[in-house]
């Protein structure tokens, strides 16, 4: 069994270690309290090399650029990351329970005025890295709207010559903000009341979104030959499906204890098992339900079906095959998510139907081992105590 490439472990870790260090000041006036997690924040900004990796693919050459559009795309990254830590949270949104019992009128209206206050929350982000310069009129604001502005400065120096390309970046990344409003709407609902269609779409967006708006700050320099095709563009969505599925299985019990219980496989799931995920929301720390939780998932075969084969993950790779090394990243971020959730079963002490380890079945549909990297994380999350398996693994970096 083949592993993803080896090398673009060491790439990613030691592009978040430069971009880390280069932009962390900020970063911590952003997020004082750190919500976002060391790990986190590091494959956060190992993302960079998404970036870096179209503008190499696009001809670009110059090191002094590359550099700069890397942090650049470290920033947006880890902005991203800061507010999602914020509309994520229980405490945000109030979960799903509170829904039980509404009517569809009322449902329409307690899902606009969560639309609302979420917009609100992310407006003043968004107009501070578009007009390059602090839009807070809340003193709380303050140090993530200048992270924001720092952001919006850094992506007008790099497409000086290319202004229509900032455009169209800019317009990338207020749609992303805006999905992330539908996204906490559609994943705080009761999984029984979600329509599949609706999770299906705001699935792909989540993190197909992230990932795109990320690559196309290595398109903004003028040596790079191109903007992205919009197939191109489109491509990132089919990905951003399989990568946040992916991040979803992964972080089914922390995601359920945060009540972001409709996710595509919370939903599937729900429609099985419908009293497994209440359980887990309500008994968060409760071992036995979380092992139900991922049991259930794999016991009805939920993380197999849910992920695309060899076949499916190389025909998506050809449509980005002009962009360099952008698909291997994709298909490396994608890999990472599936040993995370294997990770995360054996750390509980699940094995596969039939008596195989866990995620056996699941392995042979990746079709490869895990990375060094990711092994790393396999083996500690072994050798941890089952008790608390998220804390050893709480490595995310999808959109969410």
């Amino acid at each position: 069994m083949t592993r993803p490439g080896e090398d673009l472990d060491r790439l990613l870790l030691n592009t978040a270690a430069q971009q880390l260090e280069a932009v962390r000041p900020p970063i911590d006036r952003a997020d004082p309290q750190r919500t976002v997690s060391t790990r986190s924040r590091m494959l956060c900004a190992g993302l960079a090399c998404l970036a870096q990796a179209c503008y190499r693919g696009l001809g670009g050459h110059d090191a002094d650029t590359e550099r700069a559009l890397g942090q650049a795309a470290a920033l947006l990254s880890l902005l991203t990351k800061i507010d999602d830590q914020v509309i994520d949270s229980l405490a945000f949104h109030g979960g799903p329970l509170p829904t039980a019992g509404l009517s569809p009128r009322a449902l329409r209206a307690r899902g606009e005025a969560l639309d609302a206050k979420t917009r609100a929350y992310l407006a003043p982000t968004l107009a501070s890295l578009r007009h390059a310069q602090v839009r807070a009129s809340d003193p709380r604001d303050q140090a993530r709207c200048a992270l924001a502005a720092r952001l919006g400065q850094s992506l007008r120096a790099l497409s000086r010559d290319t202004p229509e390309r900032l455009d169209r970046l800019l317009d990338t990344i207020a749609l992303g903000w805006e999905v992330q409003v539908r996204a906490v709407r559609l994943l705080t609902l009761d999984p029984a009341r979600a329509e599949l269609p609706a999770i299906e779409a705001v699935t792909a967006d989540i993190s197909g979104a992230w990932l795109l708006m990320i690559t196309m700050v290595g398109t903004l320099p003028a040596d790079a030959a191109r903007p992205l095709a919009f197939a191109e563009e489109r491509a990132f969505y089919r990905w951003g499906r399989a990568i946040q599925t992916a991040d979803a299985l992964a972080d089914l019990d922390k995601d359920t204890a945060d009540g972001l219980v409709a996710s595509l496989p919370g939903v599937h799931l729900a429609a099985l098992e419908p009293a497994l995920w209440r359980r887990a929301f309500a008994n968060p720390d409760a071992l036995e339900d979380r092992r139900a939780l991922y049991g259930g998932l794999a016991e009805a075969g939920l993380d197999r079906a849910l992920t695309p084969d060899r076949e499916a993950r190389g025909a998506m790779a050809r449509e980005l095959e002009q962009l360099g090394r952008v698909p291997e990243w994709l298909e490396w971020i994608h890999a990472f998510l599936s040993w995370r959730w294997i990770a995360k079963g054996r750390a509980l002490g699940l094995r596969d139907p039939g008596g195989q380890p866990f995620g056996a079945a699941l392995s042979q549909r990746l079709g490869c081992g895990p990375s060094t990297l990711v092994q790393r994380w396999l083996e500690s999350a072994e050798a941890s105590s089952a008790v608390a398996p998220t804390a050893s693994l709480e490595v995310p970096c999808s959109g969410r």
